[in-house]
């Protein structure tokens, strides 16, 4: 059956058809708001397999939805890019926990962008299409509604266009139920807490119509929801927990998880051996987890103590170091507890640039960038260590967030910022753990960055009666509660905010109790960060380039790079430097020696200055003969300075005190007819 509808989102008209294209799917729309248009397709399959919802959501943006050819040497698109990965990731955030806990079906969603408007970003339009695709077929879900948020002129603005987006102070991307939030993805420059949950509410009022058009339109096509659990679950989960309960509550009130893991692997083993009516594997592994679940909230609750003994507002034990590496630019490794990151900074040239192009965007140069690298033997498994997972660009884009407004800009320091984090142990929050190594890194490595940067991963356990926030939560805490929140800041406000959840929302008043104690925790955390180093170092390593920047006329640009390059190629191989030219007229010169990036700038100077009397240079000399010596002024132009002017060495023959290759102050005095310059020492 087609049908064409629309539904408002604030300033954006969701227009949709239904039942026009990809129709062999369990469900399928073609979404277009002002020329942006996706197509959103859902399929399943029945699946008793796996211990998890086996949930793959995938987002790709067509390089002819924007006009463009790819860059690439084989001009097709290939594998996803890291936008399209963390867009992907931003989609399975705010509907995961939209389905029931025991829902075994393996679920696809491909969102594929065929039409691109610049000003209408279609990271929004896929998450609300993907809610409305998913309500519209038989799955059991939930739908959520999700919005933009951007600070333009200290005025909240709902769904900003990208040209409002360029002058906003911050990047909130919101997704939540008529009355609940579900998810969280924030970069903001050192926002106060009030601002935050202004944004967040407004952001909250504008998901009723969505929800309440989806429910509409899924009564008009009289949709109805498909279930499938799996045999016996709740009954062999049941027997289980009250045959287990005692000997697993003994087990984690002395908590030793070697131990735990060692009977949990006997108890697994011993029930797939035992004659019954569920002896598959996975399952069996998940009834023990929703054991394990109810075992470690039930103590927590009912003793007012973590597995490892802390109570629920207590920070780990933090232990951190700067300049542990030698040969690198800036170095740092910050431990809270068992979760530790090394951090290394790479400071690099123009050439070092990162080159970005994408169907959205135009091609640019990234010159911050920051890598998440979470090796298996953080946490003691095997596993491939030359893949870089989804969870590895996602992590490390946080951190990323949690950074880029305190970087100095790159007009203001010439360098190209590379930071490294490498985790060597986890036991959950390794991403905050890379926001406070890379910060103490960029103070190591000189980086004029405005002020620190702590992070903290908060945690909560919500049943019917108790509300449980727990402040700095390891891995365990992560798997069997309710929230994951991880909170970044400086001693002046909020510079990131990720929240991610298991239950279907919570409300605005509990994010606000949450942001206060995350509050509370990273100034702790800022206070032993600054005890380390108070501020950044003054100088960059001597193992940095060398780099100088230089502005001149753009019309003087010809007369630096010469005809067919050739006195920009010369100047460079003979001082082994790097020089890059804009076409605004900014010059970088980068080299490994001073010396050179002085010599080069003043051949700079010399090239661009205008030739006329009185017009003073540092020139090279080049040749001694009887009567004077010529002084090279401009690269490939010289001029003679008489044995008569040299007034300033007094001996019998002044040209003794002048060597080929002396480096000298001259001033013109004279230009003939023929263009022939003399030269007099400038004093």
């Amino acid at each position: 059956m087609y049908i064409k509808t629309d539904i408002k989102l604030h300033n954006y008209t969701l227009n949709i058809e239904i039942g026009k294209i990809a129709r062999n799917t369990a469900s399928s729309i073609f979404l277009d708001v002002e020329g942006t248009t996706l197509l959103i397709t859902i399929v399943y399959a029945q699946t008793d397999d796996c211990d998890f919802l086996p949930l793959k959501v995938e987002y790709f943006e067509r390089f002819y939805a924007n006009g463009k050819i790819p860059f690439n040497y084989f001009k097709r698109e290939g594998k996803p890019s890291e936008r399209e990965i963390l867009i992907a990731r931003l989609i399975d955030r705010s509907i995961r926990a939209m389905f029931p806990k025991d829902l075994k079906l393996e679920i696809q969603i491909t969102v594929t962008v065929l039409s691109i408007n610049k000003e209408i970003n279609p990271d929004i339009l896929a998450i609300n299409g993907v809610s409305i695709a998913l309500a519209l077929s038989d799955l059991p879900f939930l739908p959520i509604s999700s919005v933009r948020i951007g600070l333009c002129n200290n005025l909240v603005v709902v769904n900003p266009s990208s040209s409002e987006m360029k002058q906003s102070f911050m990047e909130l991307v919101l997704s939540g139920t008529e009355d609940k939030i579900t998810m969280i993805e924030g970069s903001f420059n050192e926002i106060k807490e009030e601002i935050l949950l202004e944004c967040l509410k407004t952001g909250l009022t504008e998901f009723n119509n969505v929800i309440k058009s989806i429910q509409e339109l899924k009564i008009k096509l009289k949709k109805q929801e498909k279930l499938k659990l799996s045999s016996n679950y709740d009954e062999v989960s049941s027997i289980l927990f009250n045959k287990y309960e005692k000997i697993f509550y003994e087990l984690y009130y002395n908590y030793d998880k070697n131990k735990v893991k060692e009977f949990k692997n006997t108890l697994l083993t011993d029930l797939i051996n035992e004659k019954n009516n569920l002896n598959n594997k996975n399952i069996l592994t998940q009834i023990i987890s929703s054991i394990e679940k109810k075992i470690i909230r039930k103590k927590i609750i009912d003793t007012g103590k973590r597995l490892d003994l802390r109570i629920f507002n207590e920070i780990r034990n933090i232990n951190s170091e700067t300049n542990i590496f030698k040969s690198t630019h800036g170095s740092a490794i910050f431990t809270r507890g068992e979760t530790q990151s090394i951090a290394v900074v790479t400071l690099g040239t123009h050439k070092d640039l990162q080159l970005i192009d994408c169907p959205f965007f135009s091609c640019y140069k990234n010159n911050f960038i920051l890598h998440y690298n979470f090796p298996p033997y953080a946490v003691n498994e095997l596993g491939n260590v030359n893949v870089i997972k989804r969870r590895e660009i996602g992590h490390g884009n946080l951190a990323k967030n949690a950074l880029n407004y305190i970087i100095p800009l790159y007009d203001e320091f010439p360098y190209v910022i590379r930071v490294v984090s490498e985790i060597t142990e986890s036991n959950g929050s390794s991403s905050m753990a890379t926001v406070c190594s890379s910060s103490l890194a960029l103070m190591d490595a000189g980086v004029p960055i405005k002020n620190h940067v702590a992070g903290i991963a908060m945690g909560l356990i919500k049943e019917e009666n108790d509300c449980i926030i727990l402040t700095d939560i390891s891995s365990e805490e992560d798997f069997f509660g309710d929230m994951d929140f991880k909170l970044a800041k400086t001693k002046n406000g909020i510079t990131a905010l990720q929240m991610d959840l298991k239950i279907p929302g919570i409300t605005l008043n509990l994010i606000k109790n949450i942001i206060n104690e995350a509050g509370l925790a990273t100034n702790k955390l800022l206070n032993i960060m600054i005890t380390l180093i108070p501020k950044h170092k003054e100088k960059l390593s001597e193992k940095a380039p060398k780099i100088k920047v230089l502005h001149i006329n753009k019309n003087k640009i010809k007369d630096i790079i010469g005809k067919n390059g050739s006195i920009i190629k010369d100047l460079t191989e003979k001082y082994e430097c790097e020089i890059n030219i804009s076409n605004d007229g900014i010059i970088r010169v980068s080299a490994n020696s001073q010396e050179n990036i002085n010599l080069v700038i003043n051949d700079i100077k010399n090239l661009i200055k205008e030739v006329k009397i009185g017009t003073i240079f540092r020139g090279k000399v080049t040749r001694i003969i009887q009567f004077g010596a010529f002084v090279n002024i401009m690269n490939k132009t010289d001029g003679l300075l008489h044995i008569s002017k040299i007034n300033k060495y007094k001996t019998v023959n002044p040209l003794w005190e002048i060597k080929e290759d002396d480096v000298i102050d001259v001033v013109i005095s004279n230009i003939d007819t023929d263009g022939k310059i003399s030269l007099n020492i400038f004093e």
